[in-house]
């Protein structure tokens, strides 16, 4: 047996053993398989797999994987984000009803990273690894940094790891911590909040349907400027009249000002179909997750293009299916229906809004330095 010296790492799915103890278990293992599938295919250089431990995977890098502390921290942040991303479609696309896929948003990740020596031994042909930092590190998987921060998706990264990585600066950020194990003593470290890193991700990430990936579009050419136009489609209460709605609501805005996360609640008659924003690029496009039920669900973006003293608006329709069988097949029998209808419904509104703006313009209510009518395209 070779003694090496290097970073030992651990990342363990919170909220495992009660997830599989209260849900029918072939979905649950579905849904635990899909994110351990997302973690193995993250855990790439300068990480090393060791084992699957259950609810964790136990990953190593030796001394000299990488030359600054930051790019195992950046690892590991991209590694949650990967996991996020796919809990996160999961709970988004899923039609099914069942207790596993209610109790979805009760799992997320954990980590913890330490650093020293460690026996490298071949077992099975895999690389095993053990001595007293290896006993440590799984050892600080137990520990009261949830009930202490607040925290419930973290790394929590030991002393002795924050020095070998050379953290400087980046250490700002986290908050100090100590834990105490019988026969170890004191074990300070630093905790590294992963849901703050998640959020500064949904900011930048991109969540647009590709035209060439859309299941359809609508387009019209509206006589004003993305601005305007932006305004046209954005406040609830312009919106409501070209979407031919009973009332409209906007929730969840943060200090009156629309966003990621807001929600725009559309009644129709008895049916309130509700607009939820994932991404909101201003003057450019919007796209929004769409739930008339559980199985009639669609993401759209909403794309603004200036051309020729005019803005063309593109309505991409993308479907959000079930994750079932049965849920996916009913999907497809509504599929034409749908289709049909919704792309009838926004051409209609394509010339509300054209027609409205026109109103506004020709009345004085705004002010739009072109004023070139067109008619309707796409």
């Amino acid at each position: 047996m070779a003694q090496e010296k290097g970073y030992l790492v651990i990342a363990d799915i919170s909220g495992y053993t009660a997830f599989l103890t209260q849900v029918e278990l072939e979905h649950a293992e579905g849904i635990l398989k899909s994110l351990f599938d997302t973690l193995v295919k993250e855990m790439q250089s300068p990480l090393t797999i060791s084992k699957l431990e259950g609810d964790a995977i136990f990953a190593y890098a030796p001394d000299g994987s990488f030359v600054q502390g930051q790019t195992l921290l950046e690892a590991i942040e991209n590694i949650y984000c990967a996991f996020a991303q796919s809990l996160e479609s999961m709970q988004r696309s899923t039609t099914c009803t069942c207790k596993a896929c209610e109790l979805i948003p009760t799992l997320d990740l954990k980590f913890v990273l330490h650093h020293g020596t460690y026996m490298l031994s071949e077992i099975g042909g895999r690389q095993e690894l053990s001595g007293p930092d290896v006993i440590l590190a799984h050892r600080l998987l137990k520990n009261n940094i949830t009930e202490s921060s607040g925290y419930i998706a973290y790394v929590f990264l030991s002393q002795a790891c924050a020095d070998a990585m050379a953290l400087g600066e980046l250490k700002e950020g986290m908050k100090t911590h100590t834990e105490n194990y019988e026969h170890l003593g004191d074990v300070n470290g630093y905790v590294h909040d992963l849901h703050l890193v998640w959020e500064r991700e949904r900011e930048m990430r991109r969540v647009y349907v590709d035209p060439d990936e859309s299941w359809f579009k609508v387009e019209v050419d509206l006589p004003a400027k993305p601005a305007l136009v932006w305004d046209y489609l954005a406040d609830p209460q312009l919106r409501r009249h070209w979407l031919q709605a009973d009332g409209m609501t906007a929730e969840g805005a943060d200090m009156g000002r629309l966003g990621v996360g807001s929600e725009y609640h559309c009644a129709h008659g008895d049916l309130t179909v509700i607009q939820t924003v994932v991404d909101w690029k201003p003057f450019d496009y919007m796209t929004l997750d769409v739930a008339f039920a559980k199985d009639q669900r669609f993401r759209l973006t909403t794309r603004l293009i200036p051309t020729d003293g005019v803005t063309r608006v593109s309505w991409y329709f993308f479907k959000l299916g079930g994750s079932n069988f049965i849920n996916s097949f009913i999907t497809r029998r509504k599929t034409s229906k749908m289709q049909g209808m919704l792309s009838d419904f926004f051409s209609k509104g394509g010339s509300l809004l054209r027609e409205m703006i026109e109103k506004d313009i020709t009345e004085g209510k705004v002010s739009n330095q072109s004023e070139t009518q067109l008619g309707q395209s796409g």
